[in-house]
């Protein structure tokens, strides 16, 4: 079973749909689950650990894989070859998530440092900062956490991406609500542009809580 923190980034990664969430809810709020399974949301139940000694261990697919395995096990040094595979996994298609599963619980350190350069060198890239914030989820980096999303806002002149990103942070959850509204409004201050998105996407957001609260 996966676990719920990689069923969520999952989810993030796909898209972060709550407009259409609130609208389930709204529509059909006696039977608003179901509405949801059919826009693809899973249902998950708690963390299990895994006993059973037959479970199969995750597989290195291909030589992108293998370079990053010997690298968080500390087999070679970190370089730029490292941080191009990373990229090209975490953005393909179907990345291998269960490979790279142990690395994240266990905060392993160069998987940090990987982050944070992949991030330098890509630091618009949504799921390079979905990583980041999951790795936060297991191993307190909320500062690199914040810096990497106030460059990023800072950068990114495109507004629909903008709003993607932001739609990402509030989904984090890596803040409690009010510092979460205040880091971003703080983010985007001189942009009148930027900050119309986000005192909208706040609004939605609180719309949303209010949809879900029984």
């Amino acid at each position: 079973m996966k676990d719920p923190i990689i069923v969520e980034y999952e989810k993030l990664k796909r898209s972060l749909m709550f407009e259409q969430v609130g609208k389930a809810i709204k529509d059909k709020p006696n039977n608003w689950k179901q509405e949801l399974e059919t826009l693809g949301f899973m249902w998950c139940e708690e963390e299990q650990e895994i006993t059973d000694e037959n479970q199969q261990e995750p597989v290195v697919a291909n030589q992108n894989q293998q370079y990053l395995v010997d690298y968080l096990e500390g087999k070679v040094e970190l370089s730029e070859t490292i941080v191009q595979a990373w990229i090209s996994e975490l953005t393909a298609e179907s990345p291998n998530y269960d490979l790279f599963h142990k690395y994240f619980r266990s905060g392993n350190q160069y998987l940090k440092q990987l982050l944070l350069l992949a991030i330098n060198t890509e630091p618009a890239n949504r799921d390079l900062l979905l990583a980041l914030a999951y790795f936060h989820e297991n191993t307190d980096i909320i500062a690199k956490l914040l810096d990497s999303y106030t460059n990023t806002f800072t950068l990114e002149n495109d507004l629909e991406k903008f709003e993607l990103l932001v739609k990402d942070f509030l989904f984090t959850g890596c803040l409690d609500e009010e510092d979460t509204f205040e880091f971003l409004t703080a983010s985007v201050f001189t942009s009148t542009e930027k900050l119309m998105i986000v005192e909208r996407m706040i609004s939605e957001f609180q719309s949303l809580e209010e949809d879900i609260e029984f």
